[in-house]
């Protein structure tokens, strides 16, 4: 008699007589049915023991599998983790979650093996076991033949592209920033994030240093960077061969210097003069016409200026009886007249020089060749110390004082800082020609000059994890700038010298300051982490003693990997 098969729920293929009818088929089934409890364990107890031994070894095998996996698929994350967050790198390391719970997992050959766990995973899903929500029961619905929920394939693992840039322009640059910091006197070496300027990876460098254990190698470079810019300009303040120690010693000594040079010279053309005397070329008399002049038409001047009067005043005593000659001595004896009434104030000096200047023209080829020495020395000390602004100050005191002009305190910050580059020239040319002492002044000029640089970058008071000053790389480019405006850097220490202030002044701009615009990611150092502690917390909802597992492999995972970028960041 022919039969016909029906598969009936917790009883499975059932046959029936080919002529039963369909109300006789269901009574039958009604009359025949375990209870719903019994359904449930006949699951099992309908099957052979040898069938029930290979599901429990899947099972098994799967739950070890739902443990290592997601752990594999975070690891798998934090390898790439400055590629978080991008739909791509997502999918990557969940498909290396289920590829390893899949291979963990032991697949049943047998039929009823299979539907044992068909069965097991219809409990979990229609009685909600805590614990084994989709990301959990991968394993299981893999190896039953079920497709895997679409809310596993959306799990959050973190990651993200590769640093923008790999051709030759864009690699050269970080290399050359490298290279230029090794170069230094006091070598530095930058981390990655310095050296590729990129935002992504400075954000993960600044917020790794942030944790307390695994930050510790970013925290102590940076501040060794910070230690060793200062040390830089002390190595360059001390190559420039500067002994003075002070502003006030530096100032002292670039005067006297000065001083020195000055008196010297007088002291020669003193000694042209008197040998133009001894051979009577002295006495050669001039015409005294534009000098008096000049005196008539600046009479009404002479009340705020007592030079223009006592001046007139001795050319009319002396041409008395000449008929309006002067000889050169007597002129010369005026000039010396002028120059000290000419101290009394500005509007004194101002006058003085333009009668000095006349007297020049009026001077100019007369007399012998010992007369025209004398003169061409003191046309050179006029050009030298009288007519530079500059010197002319250093040397001079305040009208109607002894004291000076210009405070030895203040020499520096009037000549090398507020001096054009005319006036740092006219220091410098009159410094080195005056032998070791004017040299050595010039030398203090340029250690008191990277001294300034080293005393204004580290005024700061935030301190480092030593306790130094935290150095101040805006500071540092404006007085570099400023310096570079007209040319004084290069001037003052030379194109080489210049260029390795330059040089790190740029590098402390790289190893203090961030990308500016740069917009902050998710590829963060502190994003990683919250992805990580959002997993650890339990909200894969597994049960606690997987959970456990899961928090304890995750946290070496991710301790493992940061140290790994860290190491990598330093190298």
């Amino acid at each position: 008699m022919s039969e016909q098969i029906i598969e009936v729920p917790g009883m499975g293929r059932v046959a029936f007589p080919a002529n039963m009818s369909d109300a006789d088929i269901v009574t039958a089934i009604k009359r025949n049915a375990p209870t719903g409890q019994q359904a449930k364990r006949g699951v099992f107890n309908s099957l052979e023991s040898l069938d029930v031994g290979e599901a429990a070894l899947s099972m098994g095998s799967a739950m070890l599998g739902g443990v290592v996996g997601p752990i594999a698929g975070v690891g798998r994350a934090l390898m790439s983790a400055e590629k978080f967050g991008t739909p791509e790198h997502n999918r990557e390391a969940v498909d290396t979650a289920r590829n390893v719970m899949e291979k963990m997992t032991y697949r049943p050959r047998r039929e009823g093996a299979q539907e044992i766990l068909s069965g097991v995973g219809r409990l979990i899903d229609d009685s909600k076991i805590a614990g084994f929500p989709p990301a959990g029961a991968i394993s299981l619905a893999s190896m039953s033949g079920r497709s895997i929920p679409q809310a596993a394939r959306r799990a959050p693992v973190p990651i993200a592209d590769d640093m923008a840039g790999v051709g030759a322009a864009q690699t050269a640059i970080p290399t050359l920033r490298q290279q230029r910091a090794a170069d230094l006197p006091v070598p530095m070496k930058l981390t990655k994030g310095q050296a590729t300027r990129t935002f992504e990876q400075q954000q993960f460098e600044r917020e790794a240093a942030k944790n307390p254990t695994i930050g510790e190698p970013l925290r102590t470079r940076f501040a060794e960077q910070n230690r060793q810019i200062p040390q830089n300009l002390e190595f360059f303040a001390d190559s420039t061969g500067a002994e003075a120690g002070s502003l006030r010693a530096t100032g002292e000594i670039v005067t006297n210097a000065i001083a020195d040079k000055a008196n010297t010279m007088k002291g020669k053309i003193d000694a042209a003069y008197t040998a133009a005397r001894t051979k009577g070329e002295m006495l050669e008399p001039v015409h005294i016409a534009p000098l008096l002049e000049y005196l008539e038409a600046k009479k009404p001047q002479a009340i705020n200026a007592p030079v223009l009067s006592s001046a007139l005043d001795d050319i009319s005593r002396t041409t008395k009886e000449t008929g309006g000659f002067i000889s050169l001595n007597d002129l010369e004896e005026v000039r010396k007249a002028i120059g000290v009434a000419g101290g009394k104030d500005a509007t004194n000096a101002h006058y003085a020089r333009e009668l000095k200047g006349i007297i020049e023209t009026m001077t100019e080829g007369a007399g012998g060749d010992a007369y025209k020495y004398a003169r061409r020395l003191r046309s050179q000390y006029a050009k030298e110390f009288e007519n530079v602004g500059i010197i002319d100050r250093l040397m001079s005191t305040k009208p109607g004082t002894k004291d000076r002009s210009v405070a030895f305190e203040d020499v520096f910050s009037k000549t090398i800082l507020g001096g054009s580059l005319d006036d740092v020239r006219a220091v410098r040319k009159t410094l080195q020609t005056q032998g070791e002492k004017g040299q050595q002044a010039w030398r203090e000029l340029q250690g008191a000059t990277v001294n300034h640089l080293k005393e204004e970058v580290t005024k700061n008071a935030q301190r480092d994890i030593y306790g130094n000053p935290v150095v101040s790389p805006a500071q540092f480019n404006k007085i570099v700038t400023d310096l570079d405006k007209d040319g004084k850097l290069d001037f003052i220490f030379g194109k080489q010298g210049g260029q390795k202030i330059r040089d790190l002044r740029d590098i402390s701009l790289d190893v203090m300051t961030s990308p500016p615009g740069s917009v902050n990611t998710s590829n963060t150092a502190s994003v990683v982490l919250a992805a990580l502690d959002t997993i650890m917390s339990g909200s894969m909802g597994l049960p606690l003693p997987i959970g456990s597992a899961i928090h304890y492999g995750v946290r070496k995972a991710k301790d493992a990997s940061l140290g790994k970028k860290v190491k990598d960041a330093l190298q």
